[in-house]
C-alpha cells in the first residue's frame, strides 16, 4: 500500500505553503490544512525521498497513512 504524501501545509499566517517554500522540520510553522485536524506538521526534506509534510502526531483522519521519518 502506498502512503499518502502531503505537499501542502497551512502556514501560521493562514497562507497555504508548498513543502519547497518552508524550513525543514518543525521550523516549517505549518499545520494540517484539513478543517477537522489543524495538527502541527513536520517538513520532511531529506536527501533520499521526495519532500513531504507529515503530522507531528497521528491525529488526522484525512491523512491517516503518513509517518514522520
Amino acid at each position: 500500500m502506498s502512503e499518502v504524501k502531503i505537499a501542502w501545509g497551512l502556514g501560521v499566517d493562514g497562507i497555504m505553503r508548498h513543502i519547497s517554500e518552508v524550513k525543514k522540520g518543525k521550523a516549517c510553522d505549518c499545520v494540517c490544512p484539513s478543517v477537522n485536524c489543524s495538527s502541527p506538521l513536520i517538513a520532511n526534506q531529506g536527501s533520499k525521498k521526495a519532500h513531504y509534510f507529515s503530522h507531528k502526531a497521528h491525529t488526522c483522519l484525512l491523512y491517516t497513512s503518513d509517518a514522520a521519518d
